[in-house]
């Protein structure tokens, strides 16, 4: 099987080489399996791209603007890698992934069984490495028309259907990423993960989050919203624009009503950093 991995990357050049040198020794385990990892650096100012090319000069990395957000730099990977395809599978991953070797050669593996039955996306969940609590997986839809109501799902040692997903650890088939075009162009930086995994499922994709965690992987420190001004920021100051917020909302609500379902979600929003 031939394996694009596509990976982001800014400024956190430790965890981002800590991060390749685990993706690559389990890679490198799992019988059957050629593979190349497209990384784009966005103009980190730590060096990064330098690095990298260094300790690991078979990754492809390629320079961005500084100013591409993650899903406009996950496209810059998944374009270079297009020019050596054709590719079996694409993985999404997050460069601060700590991978366990066993656990991915065990969801490869899972990955290939399932689609000798259909096409399917197959999820990585993550475990805190500290607390060892949940903290990245696949998510469960729990309002036909509101797209961002949604629950995690952790499995338990049981394989477990999503409906979409964060792109930490995400393996898809190349036929149905490439039918939707890969990550979508309308989106900065937020969505592009979650738009994907709703666009695999209207495609007839399915989406299973593999029983075991496959890493390692912290959640972001919580916000400060001590402010007004800190609260809005936290939710309206990002790079995504309203017309990004609409497109994600007339792909994935499912209904002609997407506006008004759109104007409920960010009025809920703006509650939300005006009453914290």
């Amino acid at each position: 099987m031939r394996l694009a991995i596509l990976c982001a990357s800014f400024n956190r050049v430790a965890v981002t080489l800590q991060g390749l040198e685990s993706l690559r020794n389990a890679l490198a385990s799992a019988p059957g399996l050629e593979w190349k990892i497209y990384l784009l650096d966005d103009a980190s100012p730590d060096g990064t791209a330098e690095a990298v090319r260094t300790r690991f000069p078979d990754v492809r990395v390629i320079e961005g603007t500084g100013n591409l957000f993650w899903n406009q730099g996950m496209r810059r990977a998944q374009a270079a890698a297009r020019e050596e395809g054709p590719w079996d599978a694409y993985l999404l991953y997050n460069d601060d992934s700590v991978l366990i070797r066993e656990a991915v050669v065990d969801f490869i593996s899972r990955y290939d069984a399932y689609n000798r039955e259909a096409p399917t996306a197959c999820v990585g969940s993550f475990l805190d490495p500290d607390s060892r609590e949940p903290t990245y997986s696949g998510y469960a839809r729990k309002s036909r028309h509101f797209p961002l109501t949604v629950a995690p799902v952790f499995p338990k040692g049981q394989d477990i259907a999503c409906d979409t997903f964060n792109g930490n650890f995400v393996m898809v088939p190349g036929v149905a990423f490439e039918a939707l075009g890969g990550l979508s162009p309308s989106y900065n930086h937020t969505y592009g993960d979650i738009d994907l995994g709703y666009g695999l499922g209207r495609n007839g994709v399915r989406r299973i989050v593999i029983g075991n965690p496959v890493g390692y992987a912290s959640r972001n420190p919580p916000a400060d919203l001590s402010t007004l001004s800190k609260r809005w920021k936290k939710h309206f100051g990002g790079p995504d624009s309203w017309r990004q917020h609409a497109a994600f909302y007339r792909r994935n609500t499912g209904s002609a009503l997407w506006p008004a379902v759109m104007t409920l979600g960010l009025a809920a929003r703006v509650k939300r950093a005006l009453l914290g």
